[in-house]
């Protein structure tokens, strides 16, 4: 890969990391954030669900948005687009004084994020050659969870206004290092044909490849179950056996746990000639790890924060599943499709939160959790196995 494809990847790269950075520091600071413009302490898990939701719907919404556009216009515009609306949107975030404010800006934010993953391993996917692909997608993880580990020791170390700041500055940054973008000839050889691009019609045409986007979508979404139950959880599951462990540094060990998990699932690929593989053992990783995390004894924080660590051990598969969502489509729709994956993946989180609340209580906690994490395991396994293998194959 010569130097203009690597220039490629850390471009890339380094808009997952915004990306995690942004969601991270947004889950450390909220209660933070919302004491300072005035909401009652009893209202501030209302609150925060809801803010969380929104963004999470902005995710979605801004999915669809930035792969049709990238699908129409080009991966490299819609890279300028979606983190400069990002940008603003998170440096406004240091402004509010209001929940409605609040809300509106990280909905926006939401979606300005929602472009960076899908659309830029779409671009590497026709960009980078096909023997490559793997050790430039592992990277592209790997930094990524780098800036959700940046994010924790932010929010652990800085005001909440500086840390929306610093997110909206880097994401400036960034666009910038964008300009030296180009298209790739795969993209520009099919917009010369006039071919049909984007439409979401395509999926209804094909119902093969709408399967194929959600079986994508429920594969990547026991990561965020996970986090969800264990690591936004942490504080509620210290209590329980009586600890105070910090949710920041509960974030940090799970993302650092993910970094030799992708490194590993990115080497047993390359030799296995497989992304299915690689990702079914992470899956049974990710359960033995939620049953470790439960069953042994946690009477310390420290022993807290090795079992956060041993569950982002469990997520090696993600950077895999998002290679493999851009190779599964062809061009006319790979952008809409690998973008689309990533958020409604973490959109799933949902469902499994208005359950949580529903059936939990402080007899049931562990075995809610327990039940919740391993269900979230099982499904996310299952849809995996209707995904076709592609190992460097990319449709046309």
């Amino acid at each position: 890969m010569d130097a203009g494809g690597w220039m490629l990847v850390l471009t890339v790269a380094l808009g997952y990391c915004v990306d995690a950075y942004d969601l991270l520091v947004f889950s450390a600071v909220r209660n933070s954030s919302l004491a300072s413009i005035g909401v009652a302490k009893e209202a501030m898990a209302g609150v925060g669900i809801s803010l969380m939701n929104w963004q999470l719907t902005g995710l979605v919404l801004g999915g669809f948005l930035w792969g049709i556009l990238a699908d129409k216009l080009g991966r490299k515009s819609t890279l300028f687009y979606s983190i400069g609306l990002y940008s603003l949107a998170n440096i406004a975030n240091a402004l509010v004084t209001d929940v409605n404010t609040y809300t509106l800006l990280r909905f926006l934010a939401g979606i300005g994020l929602a472009g960076e993953l899908g659309v830029g391993v779409s671009l590497i996917t026709e960009a980078v050659p096909s023997n490559k692909r793997t050790l430039a997608t592992h990277s592209v993880g790997i930094l990524g969870v780098l800036g959700a580990v940046l994010g924790g020791v932010a929010a652990f170390s800085l005001p909440w206004k500086a840390c929306y700041i610093i997110g909206g500055a880097a994401g400036l940054l960034l666009l910038t290092l964008r300009v030296k973008l180009h298209e790739s000839d795969q993209f520009n050889q099919l917009k010369a044909t006039n071919a049909e691009r984007g439409s979401l019609i395509t999926y209804i045409r094909e119902p093969r490849l709408l399967l194929t986007l959600l079986s994508c979508t429920i594969a990547g979404s026991a990561t965020f179950v996970c986090v969800l139950l264990f690591i936004q959880g942490a504080p509620d599951l210290g209590k329980i056996w009586h600890l105070q462990p910090e949710g920041s540094v509960a974030v940090i060990a799970f993302y650092l746990g993910t970094v030799p998990a992708i490194v590993l699932a990115g080497t047993m690929s390359k030799k296995m000639k497989s992304r299915k593989k690689p990702m079914l053992f992470s899956y049974l990783l990710l359960a033995l790890a939620i049953l470790y995390f439960i069953y042994t004894p946690t009477d310390t924080n420290q022993a807290f924060y090795v079992k956060c660590f041993l569950l982002g051990a469990g997520t090696g598969y993600w950077p895999l599943l998002i290679t493999a969502s851009a190779e599964l489509f062809p061009t006319h729709i790979r952008a809409t499709s690998a973008t689309s994956v990533p958020n409604i993946a973490r959109a799933w989180s949902i469902p499994f939160t208005i359950i949580f609340k529903s059936i939990h209580t402080p007899d049931n906690f562990i075995f809610v959790v327990l039940t919740l994490a391993l269900v979230a395991v099982g499904i996310s396994l299952t849809a995996s196995l209707f995904l076709r293998e592609t190992f460097e194959n990319a449709a046309e």
